[in-house]
């Protein structure tokens, strides 16, 4: 996790001084627009660490979007993951997405059809949501169904049904976006999770706990200053905040004391668990197409394919890939069969009746 941890810093300072394309003056019409926007989340009004309740959101607008006011398109959202930030994925370092060159290019040689993609910056005062709800920082899951898809819909022209909707991630962002599709697979029609974090394996209780007790004794002696964590602990601690949250153990708002079911919610939080969770009579996954994929240096590679496999199983059309590398030094090469997987299971761009 230590080289995830350097890695993850590293992205960051680059995508801090990169050079992006919302800085051009003139907008061509070869190439797409990012423009920058905040988006309020009343899912996250009532978060107790003080994290701004409006985020954020980075918006790729493909070449013809002003030329004809008429046109809808597909939309995909973009998670990134623990530590990252939205403005990360439009870096233009050695192995950084660079989204919008990705689309520019992919949409110049016909390889994808125009598409608006949607990037909310999700970092908060643990790193990072997991994307789910949590009585600590937040509804982050709410945030994406309830506030940020209809801001979106309501702003952009948008083929606003499941037929023109995909989710995409990495890391955190990986498994978020297979959460969030678990949660409301009525929403979407694909999904891609590149390298979805170590909870793609099946936790125990005892795993959960042993875990934990590795971050304890730092979490309770924590005066709250975020320099004193560590990475590892910030992992850790961001998942003890959804399984066995405590609002009146400021700063760290984590039990004490952990019972048997705070570990037990913390094992249902990997997505073997979640998946299984799941009543495919009561909720229809059949028109989701599913993308996943590993490095083959990253060690997951049996836990991702049993994901795979997991969801195949509730009805949805999977596809697993395994690369050469590691959890983020191919990014700026994957990223391209995760966009043309999107392009190829969503509506193309329609005019309105």
């Amino acid at each position: 996790m230590k080289g995830l941890s350097l890695s993850l810093c590293a992205l960051s300072v680059v995508a801090s001084s990169a050079a992006m394309a919302w800085n051009n003056t003139e907008y061509s019409h070869t190439n797409g627009l990012v423009e920058r926007i905040q988006v309020y989340g009343e899912s996250l009004e009532n978060n107790v660490v003080g994290d701004y309740a409006s985020r954020e959101v980075f918006v790729y607008l493909p070449p013809s979007y002003y030329e004809n006011d008429e046109k809808n398109y597909p939309v995909v959202y973009v998670l990134h993951g623990l530590g990252g930030t939205a403005q990360g994925f439009f870096a233009n370092g050695e192995n950084d997405p660079n989204l919008d060159k990705v689309m520019d290019d992919l949409i110049a040689s016909g390889d994808i059809n125009e598409m608006i993609l949607v990037v909310p910056d999700t970092y908060n005062y643990t790193l990072g949501s997991w994307y789910q709800n949590s009585a600590v920082t937040g509804n982050w899951q709410e945030y994406l169904l309830d506030d940020l898809i209809p801001t979106i819909d309501e702003r952009f022209r948008t083929i606003d049904d499941a037929q023109g909707r995909g989710i995409l991630g990495h890391s955190m962002g990986g498994y978020g976006a297979i959460s969030t599709v678990l949660a409301e697979p009525e929403e979407f029609s694909a999904v891609a999770a590149m390298s979805p974090s170590f909870l793609v394996n099946d936790f125990s209780p005892s795993l959960c706990g042993y875990f934990y007790s590795l971050q304890m004794d730092t979490l309770q002696n924590w005066n709250g200053n975020p320099s004193e964590l560590s990475y590892d602990t910030y992992v850790t601690f961001s998942l003890m905040q959804l399984s066995s949250p405590d609002l009146n153990n400021p700063p760290s708002y984590v039990k004490k004391e952990l019972g048997l079911q705070d570990l037990n919610a913390c094992a249902a939080l990997d997505l073997p668990s979640q998946i299984s969770a799941q009543q495919p009579s009561v909720k229809d996954f059949g028109h989701i197409a599913v993308r996943t994929e590993i490095g083959n240096q990253e060690m997951l590679t049996p836990a991702t394919y049993q994901v795979s496999e997991l969801l195949k199983g509730l009805g949805m059309q999977t596809s697993f890939n395994e690369f050469e590398g590691g959890h983020l030094d191919k990014l700026s090469v994957t990223i391209y069969d995760n966009i043309k997987f999107m392009s190829a299971n969503l509506a193309a761009s329609e005019l309105d009746d």
